[in-house]
C-alpha cells in the first residue's frame, strides 16, 4: 500500500513531510523525534533528535514507516571532520 499519493474527488493528497516521534502515546512527551522530508520522490531523514539510544528496533519502526509510504531507502547527511557525508540506507 502506498500512502504517500492519495486521490479523492479531484483533489490529489502527497505526503511530503513526517513528523516522528518516540512515544508511548500520542500526547505524551517524546524520546527522540525524526523529521523526514520526500525531495523528488525521496526521502530524506533531516533531524534525529534524542534524549535516548535509538536502537535497531527504531531504525526497523522508521523502515516500516518509509515502505507503508512507497519508499524502499531513505537518504541522509552529516558533518564529519568538516566534510557533508551523504548516506543511503536501503529498506
Amino acid at each position: 500500500m502506498d500512502l504517500s499519493n492519495i486521490q479523492i474527488d479531484e483533489w490529489n493528497f502527497e505526503v511530503t513531510q513526517i513528523k516522528a516521534r518516540k512515544v508511548n502515546k500520542f500526547g505524551d512527551p517524546p524520546s527522540a523525534i525524526y523529521t523526514i522530508t520526500v525531495a523528488d520522490g525521496e526521502p530524506h531523514v533531516e533531524s534525529a533528535l534524542s534524549s535516548v539510544t535509538v536502537v535497531v528496533k527504531d531504525q526497523r519502526t522508521l523502515a516500516k514507516c518509509l515502505k507503508m509510504f512507497g519508499h524502499e531507502y531513505y537518504i541522509n547527511s552529516r558533518m564529519i571532520n568538516g566534510k557533508r557525508v551523504i548516506k543511503k540506507t536501503n529498506l
